[in-house]
């Protein structure tokens, strides 16, 4: 007299299996935020600079040496090797965070691979990349990259 408990379970997951997935028109898309916080009570030691496509780079907070700001459209973080611009909206809570050495990565909104942010929320559309110290073609010591 045996009884197979989990056998209701079973084809109900086999049934499941065999169903084709929902198909959407966004599969690969997650929720956007402009940056992250370091939710230790320690600084960050890196910040994180993401492009839009999914690649970025990290610098040391060590080598953070000044922060230019404009009413919360745009942050210019000025490292030993290479400056940052940083053009967006709502920015000013990223300013705060960044004074603090709490933010963990920035990163670009792009749209295909981001749903759209609520209006309220901090939104980075560019980020520019100047390189110090790099000869370009034209003979100047500095490379930019704009993502």
């Amino acid at each position: 007299m045996s009884q197979d408990i989990l056998g209701k379970y079973k084809d109900q997951a086999e049934q499941q299996a065999k169903q084709k997935p929902v198909e959407t028109d966004q599969p690969d898309k997650g929720p956007y935020k402009a940056f992250g916080l370091n939710q230790a009570k320690d600084r960050q030691l890196k910040i994180d600079i993401r492009d839009g496509r999914g690649g970025g780079m990290l610098l040391s907070y060590s080598y953070l040496t000044r922060v230019i700001y404009t009413t919360g459209k745009s942050l210019t973080l000025c490292f030993t090797d290479c400056i940052i611009t940083v053009n967006g909206s709502r920015l000013e809570k990223l300013r705060e965070f960044l004074q603090d050495e709490k933010v963990r990565y920035i990163q670009v909104f792009n749209e295909n691979r981001f749903y759209q942010p609520k209006d309220e929320e901090p939104v980075i559309n560019k980020i520019k990349l100047i390189e110090l110290g790099k000869k370009s073609p034209a003979g100047k010591k500095t490379k930019e990259k704009t993502d």
